[in-house]
């Protein structure tokens, strides 16, 4: 599992940015994500 913690303004968008290198991204909070699985 990976924290990720995301930049910018819209955190949809960010974590769609995200998911190019990561599986499973999931929004916890505004600004922080988690990953199960990059690669």
């Amino acid at each position: 599992m990976y924290c990720l913690e995301l930049a910018g303004e819209d955190d949809a968008f960010a974590a769609r940015e995200a998911e190019a290198a990561a599986a499973g991204v999931e929004l916890l909070a505004p600004g922080l994500a988690r990953a199960g699985h990059v690669g």
